[in-house]
């Protein structure tokens, strides 16, 4: 809940996020119960977080699970693709991106075993929500649930990204949930190896 200089409280809730009420009107009610009668709703429809290139990726994965899910516009872009590859290439990627860049967060998303340090954060995709990051890693995100859950999952993953995504699969890309898609020799230039 925040409080405007109006005094006006705001409950922000994002119905795409896991552990958020889904259903639009249960939040109003609630309220109501508790003493608070004058609630308006409003929808988020400008995204300044999350790059053009990671929202289209990101906003298929929700609308194949929720058609008319509030998918915000997002207003700017960075020019750095979303790179698919293998996971036994995470080591290096991270290192490289470390090396490159001197100050900003990793986050790996869906490997529990990979060793968090004070510039990279290895979370589960439930973990990540509200959160974000300058690079942000995906492992094997068809792992990450099926049905709503899993592909409300999946999207709040790859928005947490600021800057750059990377999605990496057990298998070339094949089954990632996302999209079937390696790493190629451009990407390779940009400091992410094939896998």
């Amino acid at each position: 809940m925040l409080r405007g200089e109006d005094f006006q409280d705001a409950l922000v809730n994002d119905a795409a996020l896991p552990g958020t009420d889904p259903d639009r009107l249960a939040g109003p009610l609630r309220l109501e119960r508790i003493g608070l009668d004058r609630i308006s709703l409003a929808s988020l429809s400008i995204n300044y977080r999350t790059p053009e290139e990671i929202m289209a990726e990101a906003e298929p994965v929700i609308r194949a699970a929720l058609p008319d899910a509030n998918v915000p516009t997002s207003i700017r872009s960075t020019g750095v693709p979303v790179v698919y590859g293998s996971a036994s290439d995470l080591g290096s990627i991270v290192d490289t991106w470390l090396a490159a860049h001197a100050d900003g967060i990793i986050c790996v998303i869906g490997d529990p075993a990979f060793a968090a340090t004070s510039r990279v954060r290895s979370l589960t995709p439930e973990l990540s929500k509200g959160l974000e990051f300058d690079l942000v890693v995906l492992i094997d995100p068809e792992a990450f649930g099926t049905g709503i859950e899993g592909a409300v999952d999946r999207y709040v993953a790859m928005t947490r990204a600021t800057q750059q995504l990377v999605i990496l699969a057990h298998r070339n890309g094949v089954g990632t949930g996302v999209r079937r898609e390696v790493v190629h020799d451009d990407d390779r230039a940009a400091g992410v190896p094939d896998g």
